[in-house]
């Protein structure tokens, strides 16, 4: 331990270098919105959920083996869609 203690510096500078910090936005609109207007923050939060909704639905469909098609396709309602597909 004694032999290792003067060398702590060294390493950590070796692993800052090897796996440097990189910084992660996790959001789009909530970042460029001010807190103080609310409406600005409700329309931007909506912004934001969307898309991650969206792709959670698309993932659920995914593993249930179900084409999106069937789901999302805003001209048929579902039963015509399950027809349409099928057939």
């Amino acid at each position: 331990m004694i032999l290792f203690f003067p060398f702590i510096g060294l390493l950590s500078r070796l692993l800052v270098r090897i796996y440097p910090d990189h910084k992660t936005i996790l959001t789009v609109y909530l970042d460029q919105t001010p807190a103080q207007i609310t409406d600005a923050v409700t329309v931007a939060l909506i912004k934001e959920v969307d898309p991650l909704l969206q792709e959670s639905q698309l993932y659920i469909l995914r593993l249930l083996h179900i084409h999106k098609k069937l789901v999302f396709d805003p001209d048929l309602p579902f039963e015509v869609n399950r027809r349409k597909i099928h057939a």
